[in-house]
């Protein structure tokens, strides 16, 4: 299957890995878009003839990136492309998926020590709130993308078949085991249990063509509880669903607060609601 993916780069090491890591798990059949943007709050209002030197510095680095991408990766003729575009990196990116249909945005964030860290910067965490397409988020020093164990923090929430898709181009091929997680939680209604177990029977339905467990954990705190099960099942990518009060929402809204003690360098995907 023809995967479409939007790698935004600034020219970076950290932005030169996350492709690398991405084209290690699509190869060469997949169509690779690199986006950079140009844009200078600090010129702002300076006139057009500035902003035409940043142009011509986006476009020039990036025939660069693309002569090293071809020289570097073995691409299908006609699978590669890249744009330089006006406007701050969340304009860039969001403008990119609503006139391409994308199956996936990648990003890599730079030094991750924790999954708190991953929504540090600013870029990430923006995109995270806005973006209707799959995001994964590459940390510095990801390892080789040979992905066994998935790690799902699905928490019995209905998510539609084709939700799954870009999930299940990663797992399939690697024959990778999905690992389907749920927090327990206070003290529940017999109407909230009720719900739970539909959705449970929902989610079990969605995701039965994957090998997979369900685990659910006990009460406490989510993010060191999902980080210690990532850990000692050796999981290889962590995947969480963008929602409404979600673990996701929270952790952006609270990425100022005290960081976790969490130690992780795995890739997260994060799909949309």
């Amino acid at each position: 299957m023809n995967t479409r993916i939007l790698i935004p780069t600034d020219f970076s090491e950290t932005a030169k890995a996350a492709f690398e890591y991405v084209y290690e798990l699509f190869g060469k059949e997949a169509h690779y878009d690199i986006l950079n943007c140009y844009y200078d709050l600090s010129v702002e209002g300076v006139g057009e003839p500035y902003m035409e030197v940043l142009k011509s510095s986006s476009e020039k680095r990036m025939l660069e990136e693309f002569d090293r991408i071809k020289e570097k990766y073995d691409i299908a003729e006609g699978k590669l492309r890249g744009l330089s575009n006006y406007g701050t990196p969340i304009f860039g990116i969001k403008s990119a998926t609503q006139e391409t249909k994308y199956d996936l945005v990648t990003m890599g964030t730079h030094g991750a020590s924790g999954m708190k860290e991953l929504f540090i910067g600013s870029n990430t965490a923006e995109a995270l709130k806005n973006l209707e397409v799959p995001l994964l988020v590459v940390p510095v020093g990801a390892e080789e993308p040979k992905i066994e164990n998935i790690v799902f923090a699905a928490d019995y929430q209905f998510l539609d078949q084709d939700k799954l898709d870009i999930l299940r181009r990663i797992a399939e091929p690697q024959k990778a085991k999905l690992w389907a997680l749920h927090i327990e939680q206070p003290v529940l209604s017999i109407d909230d249990r009720t719900e739970q177990r539909v959705e449970q029977i929902i989610l079990k339905r969605a995701i039965s063509d994957f090998e997979h467990q369900f685990v659910d954990l006990p009460q406490g705190n989510i993010e060191k509880s999902i980080t210690q099960f990532v850990e000692r099942h050796d999981g290889d990518l962590l995947v969480m669903v963008r929602r409404e009060y979600s673990f996701v929402e929270n952790l952006i809204k609270t990425s100022q607060t005290k960081k976790m003690a969490m130690h992780t360098k795995v890739p997260l995907l994060v799909l949309p609601e």
